[in-house]
């Protein structure tokens, strides 16, 4: 452990804050956008100013033997943007240059999604994101990027173009497909596994289109029929169109309808009015509510992402991606399995968001991303009533559920949804190109300053090689109406 002087020589090399837990603004400085994890309390918190700082952190960690927690937007579901040791916060590095003659974007690593959109909302262009204003731009494009433009541009990772990278050693690279392409590649899905911290980035961007979002609502006892007529419909929809299913139990999720679909058409909205009758027809009942609101990007992230609003509530989550659809008597086991047991106060949420399009026409081994042949998403929110009991009993309803569904789930998840304690998650969030990350990791950071947050699994992952030595493999190849509403509904589980 760092003595107290080993400390305050690193302070004197910096021009950003550097917090110890016995300081004024370490309390506030240690906390996450979610309260899951107030109880951590790191050595210290370091707000990283310059891109230098980063650098001087990471050779005072390697010294010292200090883990490393890099945090952006402090959205890690599973708490990986703090722990014991060293908490980089680069969240002041929030410099945005749109470059409109080039037609590219630099931000600073500690640039958030809603800040981000304003940017290009004024230059009237537009880089696929999540839907949360308040999620870091970096977490979420090292680990995919998933929103309401992806199914016509890609995941936010797709767009990227280069970054500069602070390696273990302090030195800062430039990476793209021309230089360190293998840490280039790495950096498009590698999520935490990603062995370096980000100082910025720089992404393609494209001319801003209009946008229509709608959301359609029915009354419980349709679930079963708008999941089923939902997961037929949206994946093969045109690629102007992305959607989601949310389905309800217990309290009302967010202000939204037992049964919802939602999303956005990009482009003139000429044809957005036949895609949703024939979904409707599918379900065979008009909806309760339909809502439809015409504006640009940055209003439409404002529609589904609401304005910040502090810090997260205790969420249970989980997730899976299908490359088939649930089979109707499924769907209505789902809705009977959400509605077992609930408990006073409990809210349970399914969220199902469609794939295709241009998430599923990049090769799985031209990015770290390898999740593109699946048709839809599903996540799973439950807010448990109060009490340790109430939490336990949800967090059980959740893995009957999810248990349920996995004899048609692909085996596969998002890792920016990742969950810290899962054994298989080589599998689960980077199948086949585990290999060839874990070498990344070994050709960049030989002694392994940037821990692996997942548990050390049993055994190779099967039919895989040992991803062991310092080679790096060869590259990869290359109804109600209301029209016009500025906000809709505020989504508490912000989505990366």
């Amino acid at each position: 452990m760092p003595s107290a002087a080993s400390w305050a020589a690193l302070r004197h090399d910096l021009a950003g804050e550097l917090l110890l837990p016995e300081e004024t603004g370490y309390g506030a400085a240690r906390r996450t956008a979610d309260v899951r994890h107030d109880a951590v309390r790191p050595t210290a918190v370091l707000r990283c100013a310059t891109e230098h700082d980063i650098g001087e952190a990471l050779r005072f960690a390697r010294r010292y033997g200090v883990a490393v927690h890099t945090r952006a937007g402090g959205h890690s579901f599973a708490g990986f943007s703090t722990g014991p040791g060293l908490v980089l916060d680069v969240s002041p590095l929030d410099d945005i240059e749109v470059d409109l003659p080039g037609a590219r974007v630099h931000c600073g690593a500690g640039v958030r999604t809603g800040a981000f959109a304003e940017a290009l909302d004024a230059a009237r262009q537009v880089v696929p994101t999540g839907l949360c204003p308040t999620v870091g731009v970096t977490g979420l494009t090292l680990g995919g990027g998933m929103g309401t433009t992806g199914r016509r541009h890609g995941f936010a990772l797709d767009s990227l173009t280069s970054a500069r990278v602070v390696l273990a050693d302090g030195h800062t690279v430039h990476c793209d497909a021309e230089h360190h392409p293998g840490l280039f590649w790495a950096l498009r899905g590698g999520g935490p596994l990603f062995p370096g911290v980000v100082a910025s980035l720089s992404f393609r961007t494209r001319a801003e289109e209009p946008v229509t979002d709608f959301l359609l609502g029915w009354p419980a006892e349709y679930r079963a029929r708008v999941l089923t007529a939902w997961q037929e419909w949206a994946p093969g929809a045109p690629d102007r169109l992305s959607s989601m299913a949310g389905i309800t139990a217990g309290e009302v999720w967010d202000g939204l309808p037992p049964a919802a679909v939602g999303g956005s058409w990009l482009g003139e909205g000429s044809d957005l009015e036949r895609q949703l009758s024939a979904l409707v027809a599918a379900v065979g009942r008009g909806p309760d509510t339909y809502t439809t609101a015409s504006h640009g990007h940055r209003a439409s992230l404002r529609f589904w992402g609401g304005s910040p609003r502090g810090r997260l509530p205790l969420l249970l989550r989980r997730h899976d991606f299908f490359a088939r659809t649930l089979p109707g008597s499924t769907a209505r086991e789902l809705i009977a399995a959400l509605e077992r047991d609930l408990h006073p106060g409990e809210s349970r949420n399914c969220d199902f968001e469609a794939l295709g399009g241009a998430y599923n026409r990049v090769p799985e081994h031209a990015t770290a991303m390898v999740h593109r042949s699946h048709l839809f998403g599903m996540l799973s929110q439950f807010r448990p009533g109060r009490g340790r009991s109430n939490r336990r009993a949800a967090t059980a309803a959740l893995d009957r559920l999810h248990t349920l569904v996995a004899p048609w789930a692909s085996g596969y998840a998002y890792q920016n949804y990742a969950e810290a304690d899962r054994m298989d998650w080589r599998r689960t969030y980077f199948g086949a190109n585990y290999p060839r990350l874990a070498a990344v990791r070994e050709h960049y950071d030989p002694h392994g300053l940037f821990r692996v947050p997942f548990p050390a699994p049993s055994g190779l992952l099967p039919g895989l090689p040992s991803p062991a030595g310092p080679q790096l493999p060869p590259g990869p190849p290359g109804p109600v109406r209301e029209t016009g509403a500025e906000t809709g509904p505020r989504h508490e589980g912000c989505r990366p």
